[in-house]
């Protein structure tokens, strides 16, 4: 069982509420706390970690839902992935967050800010949202199973999206204990058409420097788990360049 998460945007905290979670009996179980929305299928057990990892993220203000299966799929095929620990080469300084619309990545940003993500197995996806595709930056990051770490790291997660004030989508399971995080910007901004292309009509999601940002500040949070393990992903595979990048926008 899965867990997909969304952070969405609000100036007040949630309420934890006092409704219950559904019962695993139930063939569709729903249920309402706060703002927050918890739906099983099926007649798979939620478990009581599952139960923790969402009170949790539920006051992190994110909207939730439970699932059937795992949503996270690599671009390439697993047979080409292997499992190992992060690396421990250093990342470059934190670059500084631009304002919004955020001009996306050019060949140079992504040569300097990706090219070291993707040798900490984060790879680029379209995103899971039809009406405004877009590339995303993606990683999964897996615990022990006997270990209670994940829970933490979403705390990680909540602290980074609260002080970027930037979202991520994550699809969370639990069986190994997992979180896969996809991240691209709403406000992106693409180079100009021509020299007199109004700024307006530039603006669409995509990669940015705030991405980078939420992925890099991850990256030091996890640095601290010593039982985390990732997905080892083809450098060669991964778009070295902003025309490559644009390509992977859609499926």
């Amino acid at each position: 069982m899965a867990i997909r998460v969304t952070w969405i945007h609000t100036r007040r905290p949630f309420s934890c509420g006092t409704r219950p979670f559904p019962r695993a009996t139930d063939p569709v179980g729903t249920a309402l706390i706060g703002r927050a929305r918890f739906q099983s299928s099926g007649t798979h057990p939620v478990s009581s970690g599952l139960r923790s990892m969402a009170t949790v993220i539920h006051q992190g203000r994110a909207a939730v839902s439970l699932i059937k299966s795992p949503i996270w799929a690599p671009s390439c095929p697993l047979s080409d992935l292997a499992r190992q620990s992060p690396t421990d080469s250093e990342l470059p300084q934190l670059p500084p967050a631009p304002p919004y619309p955020c001009p996306f990545l050019t060949d140079e940003e992504i040569k300097i800010y990706l090219f070291p993500l993707y040798e900490r197995g984060w790879t680029v996806h379209p995103s899971q949202t039809a009406k405004k595709p877009a590339p995303e930056l993606v990683k999964r990051f897996e615990f022990d199973p006997h270990s209670a770490a994940l829970q933490s790291f979403l705390d990680d997660i909540n602290s980074v999206t609260e002080g970027e004030n930037h979202h991520a989508t994550l699809d969370i399971g639990s069986s190994p204990p997992s979180v896969t995080v996809r991240v691209h910007t709403h406000s992106g901004l693409r180079p100009a058409l021509h020299p007199e292309e109004p700024r307006k009509g530039r603006v669409q999601p995509g990669i940015t420097l705030r991405d980078v940002r939420f992925a890099y500040l991850l990256e030091q949070h996890s640095s601290k788990y010593l039982d985390l393990v990732v997905m080892q992903v083809s450098r060669e595979e991964q778009p070295k360049s902003a025309e490559a990048l644009e390509r992977r926008r859609h499926p």
